[in-house]
């Protein structure tokens, strides 16, 4: 059993962000992220201060993806979610 909280994922964006999009792999490519490229984007998230907001974040990404916390069952945005079983396959 593992508990997750918002907090968490907030917390780790930037560090979940670069594991996605290595910086030094990512510099070459052309922005995907509207007018920002993905080195870009890491930057914003490393300079959030440890009390940002959600939309600070969707704000750096150019969406609210990354801080969300989805409930299995329902499918409803939570602050706190319980897994049983078998790790998420994302």
């Amino acid at each position: 059993m593992k508990v997750t909280t918002k907090k968490e994922v907030m917390a780790n964006v930037a560090a979940r962000w670069d594991r996605q999009y290595p910086p030094g792999v990512m510099k070459s490519l052309p922005p995907i992220f509207g007018v920002l490229g993905v080195s870009s984007v890491s930057e914003a998230l490393h300079a959030l201060p440890p009390n940002a907001s959600e939309a600070d974040v969707a704000a750096a990404i150019g969406n609210g993806r990354w801080t969300k916390l989805q409930c299995d069952e329902c499918r409803a945005d939570v602050d706190v979610v319980v897994s049983v079983g078998a790790e998420p396959d994302y």
